[in-house]
């Protein structure tokens, strides 16, 4: 897959987003009012903001987790834009590029809303992405209204949204991109992982001590002369040996003395009671 079909499809989706949430704004709360005033341009702003967190957040989350991160994406996003909105009403009469950094606020909800499906890490950035969009939008919101005026309401605050709602889709494109290459990354092969571990040293042969073969016993010879019958004499008989005494201690088996009580005396030579 290409590296920019991500970006591209942030980018598409928040551009729709955007003209979609100011369309509800417009029809439920503009009703094509030449200048809105602060509390009508903050709800516009919570429905283009709602509009953008619930399409972003759709394209980074799991297919499991839609729901939630669609209501994550409304709140946040729409929390966003009724804020920036509300700033922007605020300085209503100050000049118009001041009131471009409000806009950041939406880029935060609508950042966090598209970095949450990789809390901890993705949120950081996405409220970076989110924050960098909203300003680049909001100079292009400013600069769109001023070059349009008053003569086109409808068409020029339609195109200044959707210019406020690409570049954050733009930038959350981006950050969306590098979290999918830095997890692709492929793993190092063993090769490279057996660097690190430590040698091992190799096993050694069991070596069985085999006997050497015993010499070969010599054949007996007989006697030149063998002894007359009449010389043989009877041996004596050898003297009777009394058994050693046994101590009562002793093991019936091995003799090895075990203390103890009778019958619980344990031989661990023999393993056994006695």
């Amino acid at each position: 897959m290409s590296p920019w079909r991500l970006v591209l499809s942030h980018t598409a989706a928040s551009g729709w987003a955007a003209f979609l949430g100011w369309l509800c704004g417009e029809a439920l709360f503009a009703r094509r009012a030449s200048s809105p005033d602060t509390p009508t341009l903050a709800l516009v702003g919570a429905c283009v903001g709602a509009c953008l967190g619930a399409g972003l957040a759709l394209l980074a989350a799991a297919p499991g987790q839609r729901m939630p991160r669609l209501l994550l994406g409304l709140v946040c996003g729409g929390v966003g834009g009724a804020l920036g909105g509300l700033a922007h009403g605020l300085m209503g009469a100050m000049p118009a590029w001041y009131g471009a950094p409000c806009w950041v606020l939406l880029g935060l909800g609508v950042g966090a809303a598209a970095g949450g499906a990789r809390f901890p890490a993705g949120l950081w950035s996405g409220l970076l992405a989110g924050g960098l969009g909203g300003l680049v939008g909001g100079l292009l919101f400013e600069g769109i209204l001023l070059a349009v005026g008053d003569g086109a309401v409808l068409f020029g605050r339609a195109t200044a949204f959707v210019a406020l709602g690409i570049p954050i889709g733009v930038f959350t494109g981006l950050v969306a991109q590098a979290g999918k290459e830095e997890q692709s990354a492929p793993v190092p092969e063993a090769a490279t992982l057996q660097r690190f571990r430590p040698p091992v040293a190799p096993a050694r042969p069991l070596s069985i001590p085999v006997p050497a073969p015993g010499r070969p016993a010599e054949p007996i010879r007989p006697s030149a002369a063998p002894p007359a019958q009449g010389n043989l004499r009877p041996r004596p008989a050898a003297p009777a040996v009394s058994p050693a005494p046994v101590a009562a201690n002793a093991c019936p088996t091995c003799g090895r003395s075990v203390p103890g009580v009778p019958g619980q005396r344990y031989c661990m030579i023999c393993e056994r009671k006695f």
